[in-house]
This record gives C-alpha cells, sequence and structure tokens, in this order.
C-alpha cells in the first residue's frame, strides 16, 4: 500500500507504538500473513514543520525517514503476542538505504551509524482472550533503557512507556452494549531525542500518544447500539508535566532536546508545571446511511485543566462545548488532550 494518510498499530484507544493522531504522511505499508504470524513493515516520509527548522536554503522543511516493523504471533487461540521496533533517520544527506532493510533489528544500524544520526525504539504487545466477550490487551515501548539503574527507575535513561487496558463486549449480558478500561503511562523524554529532528513525531505532533511524554491517564469508555441508533460516554481523567518557561526541559515536549534536562536522576512522571486534565464526552446519533456511515448527531463535551502554575501558554480553564450536527465518520479526530 502506498498513500498519503495515517495508521495505527495496537488494540488500545491509544497506541504507543504508532497512532493516527498525527497529521497524514506519506507512507508505503507491506502486510505478509503466514501461518500464526502477521509482519507488517512501515516506511514514513516525515516532516519537521518548525520554524527554525528549515534546510540550508530557508524554505524547504526538514525532511525523516521513519521505518517501523511489527511482527505478531497468535501464540495460542487466546494468547496474541507483537514485537516491534521503529528507527528515524534526519533527511539532510538523503535516504539512507540500510532503512529499507524489510528485516527487524534496527538498533544495529544505528550503532553503525552513530546514536546522533538515529534514533531507535523497540516495543512489546500483547492480548489475551479471556473469553469470547473480554479480551485483556498491553503495550510496552521503550525508547531507552539503563540496564545499570534498574533499581533507580527516576534516572532519565529510563524512557518508556505503558499501556494496560481491557474491552468487554455484550456487557453485562446486554447485547451491543461495550466497555473499555485503560491505562497509559509514559515516562519523562520518552520519544523525545538529543537533536529534536530525530523524536519520534511528525509535523509538531507525536507519532505515538499525542499527549507526548511525562504523563499518566486514565480512560473509561461505554458504547451501546440499538437499531439505528447509537450513543457512546467517555471519561479521561490524567496528570501531565509541561516545561516552566522553555529554557529546561522536564520531558513533556518531546520537540525539546534531552540535553537541556532538568536533572539526571530524581525524574518522576508529570513533573514541572504539573497539570491536572479531566474530560468527559457523552454523545448520541442517528444512523441516516450505512454505506458512509452519514448520521445525525448531538452531543456534550467538559473539560477541565488544573495546571500547578499557569503561564500565558498553559492556563486553568473549564470548557464545556455543546454540538449537533450531521456528519460521515471517515476519519478518526480527537480533541482530548
Amino acid at each position: 500500500q502506498l498513500g498519503h494518510g495515517k495508521n495505527f498499530i495496537g488494540d488500545g484507544y491509544r497506541s504507543f507504538l504508532l497512532s493516527d493522531v498525527s497529521s497524514p504522511a506519506t507512507y508505503l505499508k507491506i502486510d505478509a500473513n503466514f501461518w500464526r504470524f502477521k509482519y507488517t513493515n512501515i516506511w514514513m516520509w516525515g516532516q519537521d514543520v518548525r520554524e527554525f527548522a528549515a534546510n540550508a536554503n530557508g524554505r524547504a522543511h526538514l525532511r525523516k525517514y521513519i521505518a517501523m516493523h511489527y511482527l505478531s504471533i497468535n501464540v495460542s487461540e487466546k494468547l496474541n503476542l507483537g514485537l516491534f521496533e521503529a528507527a528515524v533517520s534526519a533527511g539532510e544527506d538523503g535516504i539512507d538505504m540500510s532503512f529499507f532493510n524489510p528485516l527487524m533489528f534496527f538498533r544495529s544500524v544505528e550503532f553503525n551509524r552513530g546514536e546522533d544520526v538515529g534514533n531507535a525504539l523497540l516495543g512489546l504487545t500483547a492480548k489475551y482472550k479471556f473469553s469470547n466477550n473480554f479480551v485483556g490487551y498491553s503495550q510496552l515501548l521503550i525508547d531507552e533503557f539503563s540496564f545499570g539503574n534498574l533499581s533507580n527507575l527516576s534516572d532519565w535513561r529510563n524512557k518508556f512507556g505503558f499501556q494496560l487496558g481491557a474491552k468487554w463486549f455484550d456487557a453485562l449480558k446486554v447485547k451491543n452494549f461495550y466497555l473499555q478500561g485503560e491505562f497509559n503511562y509514559a515516562r519523562p523524554y520518552t520519544f523525545a531525542h538529543q537533536n529534536p529532528v530525530l523524536n519520534y513525531g511528525h509535523y509538531s505532533q507525536p507519532i505515538g500518544h499525542l499527549w507526548g511524554a511525562n504523563f499518566w491517564e486514565m480512560i473509561g469508555i461505554a458504547r451501546y447500539k440499538k437499531d439505528r441508533w447509537s450513543g457512546y460516554g467517555k471519561v479521561i481523567v490524567g496528570k501531565r508535566g509541561f516545561d516552566k518557561d522553555g529554557t529546561v526541559s522536564y520531558g513533556g515536549n518531546i520537540y525539546q532536546s534531552y540535553d537541556i534536562r532538568v536533572s539526571d536522576s530524581n525524574n518522576s512522571v508529570a513533573q514541572g508545571n504539573t497539570a491536572t486534565l479531566f474530560m468527559l464526552d457523552a454523545q448520541g446519533n442517528y444512523l441516516l446511511n450505512p454505506s458512509n456511515k452519514l448520521s445525525l448527531f448531538a452531543g456534550v463535551s467538559y473539560r477541565k485543566f488544573s495546571v500547578e502554575a499557569p503561564t500565558p501558554a498553559f492556563k486553568s480553564d473549564t470548557n464545556i462545548w455543546f454540538t449537533v450536527g450531521l456528519r460521515a465518520d471517515l476519519f478518526n479526530w480527537y480533541f482530548d488532550f
């Protein structure tokens, strides 16, 4: 598949490996299925569009190349495991053909080229089917990990994120009633790099979780459908750590170099200018045309953002939106950040 669009890897509402929250990108995708295995290659042509990230001619944005491999294995009828890796390369000198290698384990490629010209990430996924109606899932994304400091997880080099979640279909024995719960956690400086062009992002947005790093988040989702009527409710609670003045990085902004980190140790999740978020979204729909999911909808959204030290960029605020309209659900739109 060759195109300009979005991709998603995972079983959750969010994804640390690859999510569809960032702007569309040019990509090449190859899927191979054999026996109990599914092997996916994705090559993305990304861009760093920050004003000061233009190349020498001062006009074109810096190009970046992101290659991903994902191997999914059905170990049994109930258990699925996955291995993931991604490599990011800057594009000043053109495409490095080694990143078109369709086989896994890019880390050796990064070491051969030097850590300053590439960034590699590793991931693990697991999904277990407890019953026909109940499924548990998880993700672990490792950007960097200091095995010599396992006893000190506050070391800045322990950059990782993980996800735990569950889905319940026909919940409480009610047909078409769906429940989902999810917990997401990302250490400070995850997805960031010494050279911000090599971070795990595209078009000034993360490629993984849309909150970036330095946060924890809990999500609850409920959906119900009967005939052409449907509705859903979503609750999100979390804490994020923002930078205070931009001169020092507390690990939440993946477009800040980790060279200006606030500390080598004693780093904790949501450090910095800590903000608490609470979001509630409820919506009802009536399906008009099943072929393109054209529907009438009405809903209400509530968002409360409380920041420890308000700044012009981050102010404590409470918002309520009422919506009504006509739409076709062709894309996923995210407003919960």
